[in-house]
């Protein structure tokens, strides 16, 4: 089982107003199509095309960024079927296999938006880490 490829069908960024002292920021994604794909043609393997949506908000209205793409998942075929019939019944993955889906676009996802998000010069999407000082300790003085 394995991510094949990945990319981005749509790339969507908007910036809408000034920025303010209060800014939220809120992301999300879903998956809005999981099907079969004929790319692959084995016997013992299928591969599935997964469609997703990618968005982050900043608010009171400041922008947006939307990204959609696919990315193909390759199975084995016993757990194809068991794939299948998951989407096609309850629209959602199995858990193992929607764990590393998700991951693997959360992780693409959240890079490519903080690029966009540093084009249009909108604040970072996701927290980076920050260097701080440490606070000066004195010496206590030697006993003796």
């Amino acid at each position: 089982m394995a991510i094949l490829n990945f990319g981005f069908t749509k790339i969507l960024v908007e910036k809408k107003g000034k920025l303010s002292k209060q800014i939220n920021i809120k992301s999300g994604m879903n998956i809005t199509d999981v099907a079969e794909s004929e790319m692959i043609d084995a016997t013992k393997q299928k591969a599935f095309l997964i469609k997703f949506a990618f968005e982050t908000n900043y608010e009171p209205k400041l922008g947006n960024i939307n990204l959609e793409g696919e990315l193909l998942y390759l199975l084995d075929a016993e757990t194809a079927k068991t794939v299948s019939d998951s989407w096609k019944k309850n629209k959602s993955l199995p858990k193992d296999i929607a764990l590393k889906v998700f991951n693997k676009i959360l992780h693409n996802c959240n890079v490519e938006a903080l690029i966009l998000s540093r084009e249009i010069n909108l604040p970072s999407p996701i927290q980076l880490p920050k260097v701080k000082s440490a606070p000066v300790q004195e010496k206590a003085p030697a006993k003796k």
